[in-house]
């Protein structure tokens, strides 16, 4: 079985891919901030074809490619892998349902002492306090400062 190939982009597509200008690559290629950028075969020789940068080098180099867009083979994942995230997930949605069920009991309980309460606070059900109270309670005392007097 031979070696899977790292992903490669020419220039123009590093560009596109970093979402900066072509010369941009270019300077930096110059700079030799890619190690293991070559040129691919070409028309006259093995070695006169366009610069291929790897996508490692353009990472190391501080740029961040979109890879997922320009190179679909990188993102193979083992079906074992699979298999686990899928499992996780099943056990996350049980967690949530479960969660979610404690909730609904959980409202149900306040809603029922709040009545409990109520019920012990004025000697009646379904009502609340303020609702009892009527229009015509009287406000709190305000306190007056002693330069007001």
């Amino acid at each position: 079985m031979s070696e899977p190939t790292r992903p490669e982009l020419t220039l123009s597509e590093a560009a596109a891919a970093c979402r900066v200008d072509r010369r941009t690559i270019r300077r930096r290629l110059d700079a030799e901030e890619f190690p293991n950028a070559h040129r691919t075969a070409g028309r006259t020789g093995p070695d006169d074809g366009p610069w291929v940068i790897p996508v490692a080098d353009l990472i190391g180099a501080g740029l961040s490619p979109n890879v997922s867009k320009v190179d679909h083979q990188a993102a193979e994942v083992a079906p074992d892998t699979i298999a686990s995230l899928q499992a996780e997930l099943a056990d996350w949605r049980r967690r949530a349902e479960v969660a979610e069920a404690v909730a609904s009991e959980r409202a149900a309980t306040n809603e029922a002492l709040r009545l409990a309460l109520v019920a012990l606070g004025t000697g009646r059900t379904g009502s609340t306090p303020d609702a009892q109270a009527g229009p015509y309670t009287s406000a709190p005392a305000v306190r007056r400062r002693w330069w007001r007097r």
